[in-house]
């Protein structure tokens, strides 16, 4: 049972090198990520700490923070999206554009509707 412990871990140097992983975890922004960026960073300078934190709803859940809901909005005019779902499945799928948001969780297609209404 030693034997096999030991021959796995030099085996597995051969199976990938770490630089291969470099992509999956941060790209360079793309143009369209700064110009977000720089919408975020404007939206966040203006509106104030009140407005941006989370409270409750009057069902006594948290509510998403305007500011977030205002980032899917904003995602889905800078980048050109026709719908507010498949902006939403971008946004979930892009690390970079949910970190210049600030996004934690990625609020649902109902809460977007509820808060636009």
């Amino acid at each position: 049972m030693n034997n096999l412990t030991t021959l796995a871990s030099p085996m597995q140097l051969l199976l990938f090198d770490s630089s291969e992983f470099s992509r999956c975890f941060f790209s360079s922004p793309t143009r369209n990520e700064l110009l977000f960026k720089s919408y975020m960073d404007a939206i966040r300078s203006i509106v104030p700490s009140a407005v941006r934190e989370s409270r409750k709803s009057r069902t006594g859940r948290p509510e998403y923070p305007l500011v977030d809901i205002l980032a899917i909005w904003l995602v889905k005019e800078v980048f050109g999206f026709a719908t507010v779902i498949s902006t939403l499945d971008f946004v979930k799928s892009n690390s970079n554009v949910r970190m210049i948001a600030g996004l934690e969780q990625v609020p649902s297609a109902a809460v977007i509707s509820r808060r636009t209404g």
